[in-house]
């Protein structure tokens, strides 16, 4: 029966146990299927494999009142990546088409505890050394590179982010959640897949130098518990469109899905992601997508996921041990006391690179925004990608 795939310890618990109990519980209850999955997905999915995929993201014009829509294509990034244990290999083709249609080509090493950008030399003659990142400092950046990886659409929680990524990294970076709460463990359906629903609840913390109160964020991830708890799709609700909006291109939840077909050692593979809206007038509009064209086993060769294969060394400034790890929670940050004079000078000058620091984050803000909110109607066929 569907219903023996929901833990009955945690179903006798919504009802015999408070709220805030009752949720706690789940989120180890979760985990604790989750995990081993998890491990036994990674054995499947990453180690020894190689995956090529395209990946398209859109912009959509829209103008209330308008009959039509003005359609963009953003940017065009053909992956090609090799994994392996802690490690993997992407060769990286991305063209933006609303900048000139720039087009950057490199080659990202990931290992567990840092990464490497390679970008080619200007003759043509190899690749140099671009960019140098230690998880622990960066450990969003180091996640979103992982999840370029098609090999990691199995284990996708949100857009750049992995479900333990996620869960283990809680409070480490402003744009984590602080904690995760699972609200619900439910029986559901999936476009005809039998599956596990789990409603969270995310809180997130000012903290870090930002100011502001914290807040909190419900969704509902649909986990295809059957085969290693792979991630079949993540649905958003949203708030009722204001009443400046027209309703009709409000969208009443966004919804990013993972598809699978039947591998060629029994279980599914990840043919095909994509990211939505599905609108209040019921018509669906295509944000983001990434088609895999291949996903097969592979033998790595010795040294593949090195510097030296490219012939390159490692930097002196990158032999040192990697930095100490983040703090397991950022807390909002109490008000000074008075620190006389030279405090205030301090005060002062951490205000102005805060308000630059703020500036430049609410220009991030706003190119994400516009990114994955402007979303649009997908007219292509074949290889389009996210």
């Amino acid at each position: 029966m569907v219903f023996a795939r929901v833990p009955s310890l945690a179903v006798a618990l919504v009802f015999a146990t408070p709220l805030g109990a009752a949720a706690q519980t789940l989120t180890e209850t979760f985990l604790s299927q989750y995990r081993p999955a998890a491990a036994r997905a990674a054995a499947r999915y990453w180690d020894n494999r190689a995956a090529k995929a395209t990946i398209r993201s859109w912009h959509t014009k829209t103008e209330i009142g308008r009959a039509t829509e003005e359609q963009e294509l953003y940017s065009t990034t053909l992956v090609d990546a090799h994994t392996s244990g802690p490690n993997a290999r992407m060769q990286i083709d991305e063209t933006f088409h609303q900048v000139n249609s720039l087009r950057r080509t490199g080659v990202l090493l990931w290992s567990a505890d840092e990464t490497f950008e390679l970008r080619p030399n200007a003759d043509g003659r190899g690749y140099a050394i671009a960019s140098h990142r230690w998880r622990n400092a960066q450990v969003v950046q180091h996640e979103a590179n992982r999840m370029v990886a098609p090999q990691m659409l199995p284990q996708l929680y949100d857009d750049h982010k992995s479900v333990l990524g996620t869960f283990d990294n809680l409070g480490k970076w402003p744009t984590l959640p602080a904690s995760i709460e699972v609200l619900a463990i439910e029986p559901a359906t999936w476009k005809g897949i039998a599956c596990t629903a789990v409603r969270l609840r995310e809180t997130f913390l000012p903290g870090n130098g930002q100011k502001g109160a914290a807040f909190t964020y419900e969704k509902t991830m649909y986990f295809d518990d059957r085969n290693d708890w792979i991630t079949l799709a993540v649905r958003y609700p949203t708030e009722p469109p204001p009443k400046d909006v027209n309703p009709r291109k409000w969208a009443k939840s966004s919804v990013r899905e993972v598809e699978y077909a039947p591998g060629p050692d029994g279980y599914p593979i990840p043919t095909r992601s994509a990211r939505y809206a599905a609108m209040l007038d019921d018509s669906i509009e295509f944000g983001e997508r990434v088609d895999v064209h291949e996903f097969v086993r592979y033998l790595p060769q010795p040294g593949e996921f090195t510097l030296e294969a490219y012939g390159l060394t490692r930097p002196a400034e990158t032999r040192a041990a990697p930095p100490q790890a983040l703090p397991a929670v950022l807390e909002a940050e109490p008000a000074p006391a008075h620190r006389g004079f030279g405090g205030v000078l301090v005060g002062v000058g951490a205000a102005v690179v805060g308000l630059a620091g703020w500036s430049f984050w609410r220009w991030r803000a706003g190119v994400k925004k516009k990114r994955s909110q402007q979303l649009l109607r997908d007219a292509s066929e074949g290889s389009a990608g996210w």
